[in-house]
């Protein structure tokens, strides 16, 4: 009785998240025609924060039964990454980002959709917490046995007392820029999620100190190449 009615909850959930595309975008198209320019980026900025709400919440619902949803493909790793930086391209360009893409032609195997959902969340958090001159890396290594992907930023970091605990659900941490941003303390929690369905591997770099740098392990990616045999 429990499992339908979570079920029936996320299929709610995904339907009202679909419903709303239709006011998002119709909201986008009045506010093209605001005349005053400060109101009209002050506006842009709260649609498209409602936007990346609307986002999480479709698929933090799926996630509750992934299993169904899973298609694991050989995925080109910097289209992923593209993809990523493209849901968030305003807040980016509106904060003067510094983008560094040190990816080549490596390839991945894992699902597209999910896998740009946790990119999602690491680009959310260095958007939160950025610092002055705000910069954004990403770099791919690769060996016969795994591919790392690294995620770094140059924000006000993790504090070290909180690093245990940054992928518990709700955990909020210290750092919260003075108290203007309110977080939810799901992002990273989603992310460990997802990663155990992936089998990514997912380490922060507790020794970086001029920012955050997060690490995804794809170790048993390996064993997927026989796919292309």
């Amino acid at each position: 009785y429990l499992r339908g009615q979570i079920q029936e909850l996320s299929d709610y959930i995904t339907k009202w998240s679909h419903e709303t595309k239709l006011p998002i975008a119709s909201l986008r198209l009045m506010n093209e025609r605001n005349n005053d320019l400060i109101l009209k980026k002050e506006m842009r900025l709260v649609i498209e924060q409602i936007q990346l709400l609307v986002n999480t919440m479709l698929m933090s619902s799926k996630l509750r039964n992934p299993e169904n949803d899973i298609k694991i493909e050989k995925i080109l790793i910097s289209q992923v990454i593209k993809e990523a930086i493209k849901h968030h391209s305003y807040f980016l360009i509106n904060d003067r980002f510094t983008i560094n893409l040190k990816v080549e032609n490596e390839y991945v195997y894992s699902d597209r959709r999910w896998l740009t959902y946790m990119l999602d969340q690491f680009i959310t958090n260095s958007i939160k917490y950025k610092s002055n001159n705000p910069k954004l890396t990403f770099v791919v290594k690769q060996n016969e046995k795994k591919l790392t992907l690294i995620i770094e930023d140059n924000g006000i970091g993790i504090s070290k007392e909180d690093v245990p605990y940054i992928f518990d659900r709700g955990f909020i941490g210290h750092n919260l820029r003075d108290g203007n941003y309110r977080s939810t303390g799901m992002g990273l929690y989603f992310v460990k999620e997802i990663a155990k369905k992936l089998e990514i591997r997912v380490l922060i770099d507790k020794n970086f100190n001029s920012g955050s740098r997060f690490i995804l392990e794809f170790v048993d990616n390996a064993k997927y190449f026989l796919l292309d045999y």
